[in-house]
């Protein structure tokens, strides 16, 4: 009983989606979906970083939202009214980022 509880839990966090292996934290504390790059403006994105038409950097393919933010992706609307990219996953520090999976 004692070994199956510590599998258990093994296999839980196998089973945990694969946007939480991906979700990295950058130097300067915001968290991002892949390897942090830091881009012209400072800022760090997921990947390769790419000048949105409003000016600000996303990591790949800049895509208007709604709002008029531009995110990476697919636009959706995470659960505190911001757009991510792709699947909204929430960062340890309460803000969202996108997922591609």
């Amino acid at each position: 009983m004692k070994l199956l509880l510590p599998l258990l839990t093994l296999a839980t966090l196998a089973a945990a989606p694969s946007a939480f292996a991906q979700m990295t934290m950058a130097p300067d504390g915001s968290y991002v979906n892949g390897t942090p790059v830091m881009a012209p403006d400072g800022s760090y994105v997921g990947g390769r970083p790419t000048m949105a038409p409003n000016g600000s950097y996303v990591g790949g393919m800049p895509t208007m939202a709604p709002n008029g933010s531009y995110v990476s992706g697919r636009p959706t609307m995470a659960p505190d009214g911001s757009y991510v990219g792709g699947r909204p996953v929430m960062t340890p520090n309460g803000s969202y980022i996108g997922s591609d999976d």
